[in-house]
C-alpha cells in the first residue's frame, strides 16, 4: 500500500492547479526563489544521469515541456525534479494534456515563456505544417522529440506552426536534410574507428 506521501499524478495535479491560479491574466515577474525552482530542474533535464530513477524523471520532465510548456512551468514551481520518475506508471502525459485543455490558460502564465526563456530549457518541438506542404502526410499531428522517440500529439491542441510559404518551407527542409545527412556520416565515420 502506498504511504500517504507517495508521489502520485493527482497529487501532482492538486498542487500545479493551485500554482496556475496563482497567476493572473496580467504579467508579474517571477520571484528570486520561483527562478531558482524553475533553473533547477531545466538543469535537471539537462545533465546526463547515470541513476535509474533520475533517468526516468529526465524522461518525464523532458516530455513534459515538449508537449506543454506551461504546464512543466507549474510543475517546475510545485515539486522536486527527482520526484517525477513514480509517474513513469501512470498516463501522465495523456492526463496532463486532458486536464490543461480543460482548465483556464491565464496570459500572465504565457508570458513567463517568453520574458523567463532564458531559464527554460531549450524548444524542441517540431511543427505542423498547412495542407499541400512537404510534411503534408504528417498532417493532423504535431511530432514531437522526446528521448522515448517520436511522440505525436492531435494538431487539435493547437500545437502549430505559424503558416510559412512553399519556398520557405522547401529550403528549411533541405538545410535540415544536409545537416542530418552530415551528423549521421559523421557519427558513422566515428563509430568505425573505435
Amino acid at each position: 500500500m502506498p504511504s500517504e506521501k507517495a508521489f502520485t499524478l493527482n497529487k501532482l495535479l492538486h498542487r500545479i492547479e493551485a500554482s496556475k491560479d496563482s497567476f493572473s491574466e496580467t504579467f508579474a515577474p517571477l520571484t528570486q526563489a520561483q527562478i531558482r525552482k524553475i533553473q533547477k530542474v531545466s538543469a535537471f533535464i539537462a545533465r546526463p544521469t547515470g541513476r535509474h530513477d533520475s533517468s526516468r524523471s529526465v524522461v518525464v520532465l523532458t516530455e513534459i515541456w515538449n508537449c506543454t510548456p506551461q504546464v512543466f512551468v507549474l510543475c517546475a514551481l510545485t515539486n522536486s525534479p527527482s520526484k517525477f520518475f513514480r509517474l513513469c506508471r501512470e498516463a501522465y502525459l495523456q492526463k496532463l494534456i486532458a486536464w490543461w485543455d480543460r482548465v483556464d490558460h491565464p496570459a500572465g502564465l504565457a508570458q513567463i515563456l517568453d520574458k523567463y526563456a532564458y531559464i527554460l530549457p531549450p524548444k524542441r518541438r517540431s511543427t505542423t505544417f498547412k495542407s499541400g506542404s512537404l510534411a503534408s502526410p504528417l498532417e493532423g499531428t504535431t511530432c514531437t522529440d522526446s528521448p522515448l522517440g517520436a511522440l505525436h500529439i492531435p494538431a487539435e491542441r493547437g500545437i502549430k506552426a505559424p503558416e510559412i510559404d512553399e519556398a520557405v518551407a522547401q529550403l528549411s527542409t533541405t538545410s535540415c536534410l544536409h545537416t542530418y545527412s552530415r551528423l549521421t556520416s559523421y557519427r558513422l565515420c566515428n563509430r568505425n574507428t573505435d
